[in-house]
């Protein structure tokens, strides 16, 4: 059985630690074309494009990032997750984040719906 949790907070991890100029590569491997994003119930996102934006524009904003899986409660579908992480940033601040994501056939993500929480510091 996929871990479908593990694999969205490594990709997290992996684009939290890159350069900026790496994050396109990485969202083109992992993100989806058609990927839509929620964020707080907003429509943040339209497409895989638009997603791998956003995560560069908060890269560039928090610095790097360190993402811990706190909670994994296995979806009844399959190909998705929902969980709760921890968002630990350079500039930022540090965040808690409750999230369902969903994922196609090739492992790329194709839909995130996130509810974020700032941590006192």
């Amino acid at each position: 059985m996929t871990d479908y949790a593990k694999h969205y907070i490594d990709v997290l991890n992996e684009i939290g630690d890159v350069t900026i100029e790496e994050i396109n590569n990485i969202g083109n491997k992992y993100i989806a074309d058609n990927a839509v994003k929620i964020i707080n119930g907003e429509q943040a996102c339209t497409s895989g494009k638009d997603v791998i934006v956003q995560l560069t524009e908060v890269r560039s904003v928090a610095g790097k990032c360190q993402f811990t899986l706190l909670n994994n409660l296995k979806a009844n579908t399959e190909k998705a997750c929902a969980l709760r992480y921890q968002l630990d940033s350079e500039k930022a601040g540090n965040f808690q984040t409750i999230a369902i994501v969903r994922f196609n056939d090739d492992m790329q993500i194709i839909e995130i719906d996130e509810i974020y929480t700032v941590l006192d510091s």
